[in-house]
Parts: structure tokens; sequence; C-alpha cells
């Protein structure tokens, strides 16, 4: 597993509830909680962190889906024979 990615899981393990879907606020939050000196690695880590709150966020949004009761279908009465 490639550095970047084995540090966005601690990161979001450690910080649960800090990052979003945004990029932008996401590289805002993680200047607040750490010091990263290479840009490249920044910008790579808070691609990772969205690329994840993304994934995570369409994993919520179907297991609501599938949760949520369906519309219940009109009974269709069978022809009389």
């Amino acid at each position: 597993m490639d550095r970047v990615r084995r540090l966005s899981q601690e990161i979001l393990v450690k910080y649960p509830g800090m990052f979003g879907t945004d990029y932008a606020a996401n590289k805002a939050q993680l200047a607040k909680i750490a010091t990263i000196h290479s840009k490249m690695i920044r910008n790579k880590l808070a691609g990772k962190l969205t690329k994840a709150m993304i994934s995570a966020s369409a994993e919520a949004e179907e297991a609501k889906a599938a949760a949520s009761p369906q519309e219940a279908q009109p009974a269709v009465a069978e022809p009389a024979v």
C-alpha cells in the first residue's frame, strides 16, 4: 500500500467527520492538522481524502435507499376467466 493511501486512511480514522466531499475544503482542513512540506503529497492526500468521502457518501445513500420502503405497487386485478 502506498504512503498516501495509508496516511489518508489513518487521518480518516483519527479525525472522523472532519473532511467532506469538497477538495479545496479538505485541503484547508488538512493544513490545520498537519504540516506537509511537499505540495504534491499534500494535494494527493487531499484528493484521496475527497475520493474516500465521496465513495462513503455514495454508499450511505445506497444503503439509505435500500432501507427505505419502496412505494407500494398498485395491485393489478387478474382478468376473470
